[in-house]
């Protein structure tokens, strides 16, 4: 793992250990997954102190486990999720691996029959990791989304024997340019949030982008990315921005449209999160909100300090079809317009404060109508647009 990532990895783990138990906390609660994966974050910083921390901290872990791990410690004996148990055998697996040396024989002893036992509970599953660490082949697929391409590279990394298709279909979903994966997922507050995907990539390209200094739930489980030791094949990056359409997730991380520009050390976005069909065509981008049964659409893009909207030159909030608005922010325009090009009716649209549905940023426990807003919410509201209407979306910055 790139030297930058890891300390990124043990700075946000640290930032959430507590004092008095020693262990790492998430609000109230001491997850055990994420304590089996800061283990492995002591370990591999090689330092006596922390490896001697990181050995007795696994030994207090495993005390808990019967037939099972709890979710939280405050929850034991009952036992978590199933894929919270099997997930426990990646921290595991690396701990074994690299670390038996350093840890006590009976730790030893205990954490084999425990990966033993859950290796055998996951014995019919079909989760790449497991697959992997069975000495299994993985069939060849196309993730989905970055979650899914991030699932696969840990899979990629416990393989014994490597195989060169899930680290092509990883770069093929990844935009070394920017560094970021070619399908928009979460934000953290002006930028995308740091994924599992994004760390293996980066670690992969050796180097890292200004968000990857943002905290993300992906720095819990920074510590089992690993480098892949062959000989690396090219990280492709063009200039043109990166644009994904109709995604398939059905959480808040789905866009059915986002673009996205910029570089790695600033990135900027303009999405659509409505479940609407959209079709490039040209140089625009086709909204088909009668086929989809919409009445509205909703885009959203950052709000950066010193932003403004603009409507035809004109500081302004409502627009009409075929105005241009431009949205200006420091260092940064970007302008668009919209038109209706089939159907009858008419449109306005409206430009305010808000937060994407992705958006998490801000505080995350509380109620969202209490957050900083970190967007413009641009909502395109239809006056007796007819069924088969369609709306053309053209960028212009």
């Amino acid at each position: 793992m790139n030297r930058s990532l890891f300390d990124r990895t043990y700075a946000f783990a640290l930032r959430h250990r507590n004092e008095e138990t020693g262990f790492l906390h998430i609000g109230d609660t001491i997850p055990v997954y994420e304590n089996l994966c800061f283990a492995l974050t002591l370990l591999r910083t090689r330092t006596v102190r922390n490896m001697t921390q990181g050995a007795e901290l696994l030994r207090r872990l495993i005390a808990f486990f019967t037939d099972g791990f709890p979710l939280y410690l405050h929850e034991f004996s009952d036992n978590g999720p199933d894929i919270r148990q099997l997930r426990a055998l990646l921290p595991l697996y690396w701990q074994l691996k690299l670390f038996r040396n350093v840890l006590s024989a009976p730790c030893v002893r205990r954490l084999e029959a425990i990966r033993a036992f859950l290796s055998d509970k996951g014995r019919e599953c079909v989760y790449p990791f497991l697959v992997a660490m069975r000495g299994e082949e993985i069939p060849e697929y196309v993730p989905r989304n970055d979650h899914d391409r991030g699932e696969l590279l840990l899979a990629y990394s416990v393989m014994e024997e490597k195989r060169v298709w899930p680290l092509r279909v990883a770069l093929a979903g990844w935009d070394g340019r920017m560094m970021i994966g070619k399908e928009a997922g979460y934000q953290r507050e002006t930028e995308p949030e740091c994924t599992l995907f994004d760390l293996f990539m980066a670690s992969y390209q050796g180097c890292v982008a200004g968000r990857f200094d943002r905290d993300s739930p992906a720095y819990f489980e920074g510590s089992l990315v690993f480098p892949f030791p062959e000989t690396p094949l090219p990280v492709k990056g063009g200039t043109a921005p990166v644009v994904a359409l109709n995604g398939s997730s059905p959480h808040a991380d789905f866009h059915s449209f986002s673009f996205r520009s910029g570089s790695r050390a600033r990135i900027y976005s303009f999405v659509c999160q409505d479940r609407v069909y959209v079709r490039k065509e040209g140089g625009r981008f086709l909204f088909f909100l009668g086929e989809s049964g919409k009445e509205e659409l909703t885009f959203f893009t950052e709000r950066g300090e010193g932003s403004a909207c603009f409507v035809s030159g004109v500081r302004e909030t409502v627009f009409y079809p075929e105005e241009p608005v431009e949205v200006r922010t420091e260092g940064h325009r970007f302008g668009f317009s919209l038109s209706l090009v089939k159907g009858e009716g008419r449109f306005v649209g409206r430009v305010g404060f808000g937060n994407r549905p992705a958006q998490r940023g801000g505080d995350e426990g509380g109620n969202p109508e209490h957050r900083a807003s970190y967007d413009w919410r641009i909502t395109v509201e239809a006056l007796l647009l007819s069924s088969d209407a369609v709306i053309a979306l053209t960028l212009t910055g």
